[in-house]
């Protein structure tokens, strides 16, 4: 619900880069070294809702 809330916060794979690949509805995961960044609520939110299949992620743009 996160991630949902806050899309503004983050960037998209086509923001990143122009290539048309299968992944660029997806959120881009930022760099991180820190494995208490990875278990934080923003980098594990992107993590689940790029695992989460098409239709599902396409309603959760739509979320008013």
């Amino acid at each position: 619900m996160f991630v949902v809330q806050n899309m503004n916060q983050f960037k998209g794979n086509t923001e990143v880069h122009t290539n048309n690949t299968r992944r660029n509805i997806d959120l881009h995961l930022p760099f991180s070294r820190l494995s208490t960044y990875q278990r934080g609520t923003s980098y594990m939110g992107v993590r689940i809702l790029n695992s989460l299949h098409f239709e599902i992620k396409a309603l959760t743009y739509s979320v008013k």
